[in-house]
């Protein structure tokens, strides 16, 4: 049995997921004092004063940028940006516009530096920050990233993606504890927060806890029939908590028919064959999953263990069937 599959899907669903967190539980994050800005981020820019036409033409230039970048038009927003950073190179909003499309231009130096001038325009800019958060995320930088997260939330105490980010990097950095407190605390809260339920779900799975793990997948299918994830994780218990391959399997077939083209899909597929002792369909689930998924560790891993183990059977099948020929001689 494989152990690679207990890893890096379930961590990398939090990601996605945004929801609310005690601060009392978040301290502390940074390599600085949390009541520090960004450590490089220099003092404020000295605001500009434009004539009614050069307002004209940033407001217009501004909005222009928006309808480009909801969009997904980046280079003609950058153009638009770049005009409101022209006439005033105070305005955070024409900095974070520019990050914004260098986000999704993929230039993510570029985004980084754009923010830190957004903030050194308004060091409040709850958006600025929160970008830069999600960048550092995107970057496996836990730690800063919850700094950024903590930040808004001193100006913002209810704001739920914060929270929720801060949450999903506290459970990332290893603090299950404080991370199933924070996920219990958004589904008392509103208990129709399916990716909470999942992430308390998760982290539950992370600490052994199957029970709880398995009962807040099932509440996660309740509030999202859809999610396929949560069909999977759950498959992934049953067969752990007590080899209950059958309700397991059922279970899989359901997410098969959501998205028969999902890696992780055919990863837990291959998982319960392995774990039922048929190699040979167990290999061909880690080969779609690997070959759907080709930088996915797991599936490549979980591929590469099976072709070893067949290997081996087939090795010891074939001694012993020459050692039974040798009999009957």
């Amino acid at each position: 049995m494989t152990g690679s599959l207990l890893g890096k899907s379930i961590c990398g669903a939090l990601l996605i997921s945004f929801f609310l967190v005690q601060s009392s539980l978040a301290l502390p994050f940074g390599k600085k004092d949390a009541d520090n800005d960004e450590g490089s981020i220099s003092l404020a820019i000295p605001q500009v004063k434009l004539t009614r036409d050069q307002q004209n033409e940033f407001d217009t230039s501004l909005k222009n940028g928006g309808t480009y970048l909801r969009s997904n038009n980046f280079e003609l927003a950058l153009i638009c940006y770049m005009r409101c950073s022209t006439l005033n190179p105070a305005s955070a909003s024409a900095h974070l516009g520019l990050a914004s499309c260098n986000v999704g231009l993929r230039k993510t130096e570029q985004a980084q530096n754009e923010i830190f001038e957004a903030l050194r325009c308004d060091p409040n800019s709850v958006p600025a920050r929160d970008l830069l958060g999600k960048l550092m995320m995107a970057d496996n930088r836990w730690d800063e990233a919850g700094g950024q997260f903590f930040q808004i939330l001193k100006q913002q105490p209810e704001n739920l993606e914060a929270r929720g980010n801060l949450a999903s990097c506290l459970q990332m950095m290893g603090q299950l504890d404080a991370a199933v407190g924070q996920y219990k605390y958004i589904l008392d809260k509103n208990p129709k927060i399916a990716m909470a339920a999942f992430n308390l779900a998760a982290a539950y799975n992370m600490q052994g806890d199957l029970d709880n793990a398995m009962a807040n997948y099932k509440k996660v299918i309740e509030l999202e029939p859809k999610n396929t994830n949560a069909y999977c994780s759950l498959a992934k218990c049953l067969i752990l908590k007590n080899k209950d391959f059958a309700n397991a399997q059922v279970l899989l077939k359901e997410a098969m028919k959501q998205a028969p083209n999902y890696y992780y899909v055919h990863l837990n597929q291959g998982y319960l064959n392995e774990v039922q002792g048929d190699i040979r369909s167990a290999i061909e689930e880690y080969t779609k999953a690997a070959a759907l998924a080709p930088q996915d560790p797991d599936s490549q891993k979980s591929l590469q263990h099976m072709l070893e183990t067949g290997v081996r059977e087939n090795k010891r099948a074939s001694k012993f069937i020459g050692g039974g020929l040798s009999v009957t001689r």
